[in-house]
């Protein structure tokens, strides 16, 4: 049976409508970086979003939960980084180390919830959560820079708060 010019017409429209409906991982990037938003690198932005498969087909808030869910993996990521250094680290970097520790776990739980939150569009409580990853990420560098140590963590604090961050301009203001 051969295709109608309705049917045709039909899923063309469709496929114009979720066009439009998704938002490009270039475009909110580059929303968001225009506008200064902590610092976010635009660079950055897109290749950590497009690691996600669903960026190709997800809207700002799919954008959002995205940037939640690897948060959470590199606070995850990271806790465990930490874990392995306290095994070996001499007292001076045992102590900022043990807090970053703290800081960390609970990011794990904070981020899915952000992405949890945005999901369920509640932009509130995905901000207050993307929030609490960019202060772990600032906190913990700063307890280092308090002891005058340099930070094992530096480049994981500066993912994480930049992942934090798109989370937060996303959710800012809402999609």
């Amino acid at each position: 049976m051969a295709p109608t010019r309705a049917s045709l017409l039909s899923v063309l429209s469709f496929l114009l409508l979720a066009a439009l409906a998704s938002a490009s991982v270039e475009d909110v990037c580059k929303k968001i970086t225009t506008v200064d938003h902590a610092g976010i690198k635009y660079d950055f932005c897109v290749k950590s979003l497009k690691a996600d498969p669903s960026s190709a087909t997800a809207d700002e808030r799919g954008i959002a939960v995205i940037a939640g869910h690897l948060g959470s993996s590199k606070a995850r990521s990271t806790l465990a980084k930490i874990n392995n250094l306290l095994k070996t680290a001499p007292k001076p970097l045992s102590i900022p180390l043990k807090d970053c520790q703290e800081l960390y776990d609970e990011s794990v739980d904070k981020l899915s919830a952000a992405a949890d939150a945005a999901k369920a569009n509640n932009y509130s409580d995905a901000n207050i959560f993307f929030v609490f990853g960019m202060d772990t990420a600032t906190t913990c560098d700063n307890g280092f820079k308090e002891m005058k140590l340099r930070s094992p963590l530096a480049a994981d604090d500066n993912e994480l708060f930049q992942l934090s961050a798109i989370g937060t301009a996303i959710t800012h203001t809402g999609p």
